[in-house]
C-alpha cells in the first residue's frame, strides 16, 4: 500500500468519498443514509452502502486508491451491489 502523501491510498480516496457524498447531500452520520464497511451475506464488505431513507440499500461504492484502474474495480461493486439486493438500472 502506497504510505505516502501523494493522494493514492485508499485512505486518502475515502477522505474524498466522504467530502463528495456530503457535497451531494447524503448523510454520512445518521447510521442509516451511507453504512459504513458494511458486511454482506457472503462474508465480504463493502466500502459504503448507500440506503434510501427506510434503509434499503440503493448502491454500493468501493473505495480505490487513485493508481488503481477504475473499470478493474467494476465487477467488485456488481458483485457487492447484487449482494445487497441493489435494484439493477433499467
Amino acid at each position: 500500500m502506497d504510505g505516502g502523501v501523494s493522494g493514492t491510498t485508499e485512505a486518502f480516496a475515502r477522505v474524498k468519498i466522504d467530502r463528495l457524498l456530503e457535497d451531494a447531500g447524503w448523510n454520512l452520520t445518521d447510521g442509516v443514509s451511507v453504512l459504513f464497511e458494511h458486511a454482506l451475506p457472503d462474508g465480504t464488505q463493502t466500502d459504503y452502502a448507500l440506503c434510501d431513507r427506510r434503509g434499503r440499500p440503493l448502491a454500493a461504492l468501493e473505495a480505490k486508491r487513485a493508481s488503481k484502474e477504475p473499470a478493474r474495480a467494476a465487477g467488485q461493486g456488481r458483485h457487492y451491489a447484487e449482494q445487497l439486493g441493489v435494484p439493477s438500472p433499467p
